[in-house]
C-alpha cells in the first residue's frame, strides 16, 4: 500500500501545474502498485480540468 501512495505522489508532483501532460506508467508483471494507483491519479488531474485525449 505504501508504494501505491508512492507512485501517486509521484505523478502528482510530475503534473505540477503543467498544460499538458503525458504520463507513462507501465503495468507490467511486478508492477501491481502501479495500476492500483491509477484510479486515484485519473480522479486527481480530472479534478485539476486535465481531459484525457488519444494521441495520434
Amino acid at each position: 500500500m505504501e508504494e501505491c501512495r508512492t507512485i501517486t505522489s509521484r505523478g502528482k508532483k510530475t503534473v505540477g501545474n503543467k498544460e499538458k501532460v503525458i504520463l507513462l506508467m507501465h503495468d507490467t508483471y511486478g508492477k501491481e502498485e502501479t495500476a492500483k494507483a491509477l484510479p486515484e491519479i485519473i480522479k486527481y488531474l480530472r479534478d485539476c480540468g486535465y481531459e484525457f485525449k488519444i494521441i495520434k
